[in-house]
């Protein structure tokens, strides 16, 4: 498996409020997490970070059996990020309210599980084919599933990045999880700094072109800071193969 992560700051942010990690645990399984912070100051940084180390700290130290149910294990896994992020919210006055996305795949020998809370988005590719198989948890995309505006409206609704659901929220959390047969050539984890300002088939010609996993990654953070820089971008790419 070959595997490329990088977090850009981009062009008129004051500091980065995205985290990631790829992590490899003792049954040789991969984890690897994009979040994206919300909150004033330093809160979205500290609420992105925290979601990456409370959940990557439990998977090094877990050794999974056959029988583990891992939709169980990552939905407690995410809870207890929230749980922690609200509880640091509430210890320090100026991290109070902060939150954060999170999305995430889990990769066994056979299949991989995506979860993801917000609007941070994975990608599986394969055949030539690019497919997002997360949904946003934004109000927009709540708009479009009831039907009260148009996919030709979306583009510029001022709706788009208002989340509904997100970490350090004090109510009920929605968890998506989805597993996959590992039938895909690539994987995209990235946040709303990549595909918020470069287009779904601009993205799907890099991952398609030949080149490294680095060099596509690198080229994905190209194009988001060369459409304007608005905001922090992270990518992860994942390819099957030997280890890199």
């Amino acid at each position: 498996m070959r595997y490329y992560q990088k977090s850009d700051i981009g062009k008129l942010r004051a500091n980065n409020q995205d985290s990631c990690g790829i992590y490899i645990n003792n049954n040789g399984y991969l984890l690897a997490m994009v979040s994206d912070g919300i909150g004033g100051l330093k809160a979205g940084e500290i609420a992105s970070s925290l979601a990456i180390e409370y959940m990557s700290k439990p998977f090094l130290k877990k050794t999974f059996r056959q029988s583990d149910n891992l939709y169980h294990w990552l939905r407690e896994a995410v809870e207890n990020v929230n749980r922690q992020i609200l509880k640091e919210g509430a210890k320090n006055e100026e991290h109070r309210g902060m939150g954060a996305t999170l999305v995430g795949a889990l990769i066994t020998n056979e299949r991989t599980y995506v979860f993801n809370v917000g609007d941070s988005r994975c990608y599986l590719i394969g055949d030539k084919h690019m497919n997002c198989v997360t949904h946003d948890h934004t109000l927009l995309q709540r708009m479009l599933e009831s039907g009260l505006i148009a996919p030709e409206e979306a583009e510029n609704n001022p709706n788009r990045h208002v989340l509904i659901n997100a970490l350090g929220i004090d109510q009920p959390l929605r968890v998506d999880i989805e597993a996959f047969n590992n039938l895909y050539d690539m994987l995209l984890l990235c946040s709303d700094g990549l595909y918020g300002y470069v287009a779904e088939e601009e993205i799907r010609k890099v991952l398609l072109r030949k080149g490294s996993v680095e060099h596509k990654t690198e080229k994905l953070v190209q194009l988001a800071n060369s459409a304007g820089g608005f905001d922090n971008v992270t990518v992860i790419v994942i390819e099957g193969g030997d280890s890199e």
